[in-house]
């Protein structure tokens, strides 16, 4: 549907994350927020890389040894995770991608996820230092050695009103602010 011709509005649900904070001792409950964009788990100012736990649906997948690690929904695709490396999605995926910052390992690649599953990102009791989790880039907190963090699909998506159809805003977004794929013609 062409909204600019039929003088109507579009409206697209935009994905968010629900996340909870928990402190190792006895599973206590710190802080909840739900961003539209990331959660970022980093080292802050330690000289030491992050070690961090990555449990998918309560399963240990892996342990994550990098500057950090960002859970994005496909609207932060095309922010901080993708300035990391991360892969870009249109608004309307639902998926929730996994982008380490600056990995010791090469083979720790970026990740797309279904938005069906439960994440939980934990510092390892044995880690030298905490880490840092910010939400949407502000709400910063310090969480400690044993300390995780949940995340999920939000029950309660963003509504967002578009002129046109969201994939073609999205396309033509990326076009004109980040210059994806366009470059000059060469003439001789």
């Amino acid at each position: 549907m062409d909204a600019h011709n039929d003088n109507k509005l579009l409206v697209t649900m935009r994905q968010r994350l629900h996340c909870r904070v928990y402190s190792s001792e006895e599973d206590k409950f710190i802080y909840e927020y739900m961003p539209l964009n990331e959660v970022l788990l980093d080292r802050g100012s330690s000289p030491y890389l992050s070690k961090i736990d990555l449990y998918i649906d309560n399963v240990l997948t892996t342990t994550i040894r990098a500057d950090g690690v960002i859970a994005a929904t496909a609207t932060g695709s095309t922010a901080y995770s993708m300035s990391a490396g991360g892969t870009m999605a249109p608004p309307t995926v639902p998926g929730i991608f996994i982008t380490p910052i600056c990995p010791q390992s090469l083979a720790m690649r970026p990740l797309m996820l279904p938005d069906c599953i439960l994440l939980k990102f934990q510092i390892p009791e044995e880690s030298r230092e905490g880490a840092f989790v910010t939400f949407d880039g502000r709400n910063q907190m310090k969480i400690e050695c044993g300390d995780y963090v949940e995340i999920r699909r939000s029950l309660t998506p963003i509504i967002s009103v578009n002129m046109y159809g969201c994939h073609a805003e999205w396309f033509n977004s990326i076009k004109t602010k980040l210059g994806w794929n366009v470059r000059e013609v060469n003439t001789c």
